[in-house]
């Protein structure tokens, strides 16, 4: 995570002390935050062409900011407000700011809708004044907001986003948020952040207080292992889209961060009430695995 005042500094309208003097130091900036956190998933790795890596670094750095907003800062209304100054700079012409200049000149080189930036703000606002969501069916609406638009702003990149893929990497996207939620279940309790629906913790007889009591432990078992089936369900749903991509390159960067997220769905059915406590992360090993089995996943 960004620290607070990394962050304070970067929603200043010049950059604060980050301040810039061209583009290309913009967007050597924005990679740099790229680079330096580590994400289970593959976040514009080299598999991608170094043309069109170079777009998704400041589309990264601002969700990275709007997360961090949103689980570091203490008021609501503080996260509020920065993320309202957020939104505002999207379209607002800078030449200082290292996040805005690149992600506006990005916005423009590759013709993109700018309501998938609003969109994920919009899910980042609703984690600011978080309440538990009452059925499945809105977790998938979250979802649409937090996750769906960044599988979008890839295939616009590559001038992949046909109406078919876009539907097919929306649940990718879904499946890949849903994993994070259960991964992240052991940081995400402590943030006062649980993203059990009310409906499932009630057809397992629990609530949110349950989930720290061990006596209700295969309860919680059983409704762990529900939430990965319709997780796994997702995921296959959506894997068709290797089908219809052109690009090689694109491909195979889909093909590893598919098998990278069901690997770790993998380890969270393992787990199940262990989540409280440990969270899975992949190895080196479990990286070459992932590598080798998208090489040879024919499509």
């Amino acid at each position: 995570m960004l620290d607070k005042n990394i962050i304070s500094e970067l929603i200043k309208f010049d950059g604060g002390i980050y301040k810039v003097n061209s583009l290309k130091d913009s967007y050597n900036f924005c990679e740099k935050i790229t680079k330096s956190h580590y994400e289970n998933f593959p976040v514009a790795s080299i598999l991608l062409p170094k043309n069109k890596r170079e777009y998704i670094y400041p589309i990264y750095t601002f969700a990275r900011i709007a997360d961090d907003i949103a689980d570091e800062f203490e008021f609501s209304e503080q996260k509020l407000d920065l993320l309202n100054q957020l939104e505002k700079y999207i379209i607002t012409q800078n030449f200082e700011n290292p996040l805005f200049w690149a992600l506006q000149d990005t916005i423009k080189k590759i013709n993109l809708d700018p309501n998938l930036l609003y969109d994920l703000l919009f899910a980042f606002k609703s984690d600011s004044n978080f309440k538990i969501l009452n059925t499945f069916d809105e977790v998938l609406d979250y979802c649409k907001y937090s996750a769906n638009p960044i599988g979008r702003i890839i295939l616009r990149i590559f001038e992949e986003d046909s109406e078919l893929n876009c539907k097919l990497s929306d649940e990718i996207c879904t499946a890949l948020q849903l994993t994070n939620f259960w991964q992240d279940l052991s940081r995400d309790l402590k943030n006062k952040r649980i993203y059990f629906p009310k409906d499932f913790l009630n057809k397992y007889k629990l609530n949110e207080k349950d989930l720290l009591n061990l006596q209700y432990k295969k309860e919680l078992n059983d409704l762990i292992f529900r939430l990965i089936i319709e997780t796994e369900k997702l995921f296959y749903n959506g894997m068709t889209i290797i089908n219809s991509i052109k690009n090689n390159r694109l491909k195979l960067e889909l093909k590893l961060t598919i098998l990278g997220g069901m690997k770790v769905l993998e380890y969270c059915k393992e787990l199940k009430s262990d989540l409280i406590f440990n969270r899975p992360k992949l190895s080196k090993l479990d990286y070459i695995s992932l590598t080798y089995n998208a090489i040879k996943w024919k499509s």
